[in-house]
């Protein structure tokens, strides 16, 4: 049986089009802010109050790290509903307080859909004082 040129083509195309949507499902998360990088971080004068990222809607856990020159290091992850295309986390005012002066601080963000690795971003700061 021998399909006609439009039929076919549109076959094509849809599969192609099926096949883009269930990648981008998967894209990596991309940090909002900071998004400055290790050799032009973003420079402020205060301690942030959050940490946002784009993300894939599929994501629903995520791990953040944050480390600095100075032996400051800090992780914590979360879980929430799929669904959302953005992600963040709130810092406490004692965690700003901590996060040091004057000094490049590295954060980095890591997603994953049910536990399988989706993708990290990582973003460079230096808070001002």
């Amino acid at each position: 049986m021998k399909l006609p040129k439009r039929t076919l083509l549109m076959t094509v195309l849809s599969i192609i089009l099926a096949l883009s949507f269930s990648t981008a499902a998967f894209a990596h998360p991309s940090l909002i802010f900071p998004k400055g990088t290790s050799s032009n971080p973003a420079y402020i004068s205060n301690a942030p109050d959050f940490f946002a990222w784009n993300q894939s809607p599929s994501d629903n856990e995520a791990e953040m790290f944050l480390s600095a020159s100075n032996g400051f290091h800090y992780t914590v992850s979360t879980s929430y509903p799929a669904g959302k295309t953005y992600g963040n986390f709130y810092l406490s005012q004692g965690m700003k307080d901590a996060l040091p002066r004057n000094t490049p601080i590295r954060v980095s963000i890591k997603t994953y859909s049910n536990s399988v690795f989706t993708g990290s971003d990582t973003g460079y700061f230096v808070i001002q004082n």
